[in-house]
């Protein structure tokens, strides 16, 4: 199966494009801007209450996945990451899906996060469980799960928690599909921690920086020497 299959939208969050090819644009909401990321530019609350969304219809979903770059820059109120409407039998509301919580210390979806590092994490959910993955690795959060309700998902918000709170949140690279994820295709989406993109609806690693080569001691040319052609 290609990473790409059953994507439903892919932001680079350099803008509010869905590169995806679906046009699954995002719509701002309150004071928002777009600051140098992980790969490119990132999503960044540029004040209380800012946050993107997008509407789409995933009334016939039984499995959806996210993966995302975040940084927390304070030790602050946490931020929403990610937020999903969760919808019960005959479609009666009860409530969201909220989180995760990345600050250093925290709720029950606390992943340990260090302030101004970049962490990659994947949420592969189905109706009857959901697993995390944090940098390629599960991540334990047994409390994350859907046992017994139905998954319908109307839309995504992207932002910050609280409108009284300022952003410590910095988002990149956020895909949404409507199946569960490996645990494999976790690990690629990582890329050895370089990430990557979707570019026209395929699936561009990151690749890694040039390798600099370090001369331990001097170096002497005798006689004639030519470099290049």
């Amino acid at each position: 199966m290609a990473l790409t299959d059953n994507l439903i939208a892919f932001y680079g969050l350099s803008d509010l494009t869905d590169s995806s090819g679906n046009n699954r644009h995002l719509t701002p909401n309150g004071d928002v801007s777009f600051v140098t990321g992980k790969t490119g530019n990132c999503f960044q609350a540029a004040g209380p209450g800012g946050y993107l969304t997008a509407e789409f219809d995933g009334s016939s979903w039984n499995e959806f996945s996210l993966s995302f770059w975040a940084k927390v820059t304070a030790e602050m109120y946490p931020n929403i990451i990610y937020q999903m409407d969760i919808f019960g039998p005959n479609n009666m509301p009860i409530g969201y899906v909220e989180g995760l919580d990345l600050r250093p210390f925290g709720f029950s979806h606390q992943t340990n996060a260090v302030v101004n590092e970049w962490n990659h994490f994947v949420i592969s959910a189905s109706n009857s469980n959901a697993t995390i993955y944090k940098n390629g690795a599960i991540f334990p959060c047994p409390d994350l799960n859907f046992n017994d309700f139905t998954l319908v998902i109307n839309g995504i918000k992207i932002g910050t928690s609280g409108e009284m709170q300022p952003s410590n949140m910095q988002i990149d690279s956020f895909g949404i599909w409507n199946r569960a994820l490996s645990g494999t295709e976790a690990i690629e989406l990582n890329n050895n921690g370089y990430g990557g993109e979707i570019v026209n609806g395929a699936w561009v690693p990151t690749p890694p920086p040039p390798t600099l080569v370090k001369l331990q001691a001097p170096v002497k040319f005798f006689g004639n020497v030519k470099f290049g052609v």
